[in-house]
């Protein structure tokens, strides 16, 4: 999702800063997608990749998530969101 599909969904009335995003795939798409939503003022609670997920109700740190995949880090072992993966997909968004 680029920053002109945001600005189109703005248009449509549709809230960003209101809208909770789980993504699944969080890769070079997934993170530039979630980094953009979350810039956008949406929340992102739940991400996955296929080596596991992290949640946190609060809201994920969508570029500090990033750094730390960058580093060669697991997405299962942020710091700042509970590790899961079987439970991903029931997730409330």
């Amino acid at each position: 999702m680029g920053p002109e599909k945001c600005n189109k969904y703005r248009c449509n009335h549709v809230d960003i800063h209101v809208q909770i995003l789980g993504m699944q795939g969080f890769g070079n798409v997934g993170s530039w997608a979630a980094e953009i939503f979350e810039e956008q003022g949406g929340k992102v609670i739940a991400v996955s990749d296929a080596f596991g997920a992290v949640y946190n109700e609060n809201g994920l740190n969508i570029k500090e998530l990033r750094q730390h995949i960058a580093n060669g880090d697991l997405l299962s072992a942020f710091s700042e969101g509970f590790s899961y993966f079987t439970i991903f997909l029931s997730s409330k968004c």
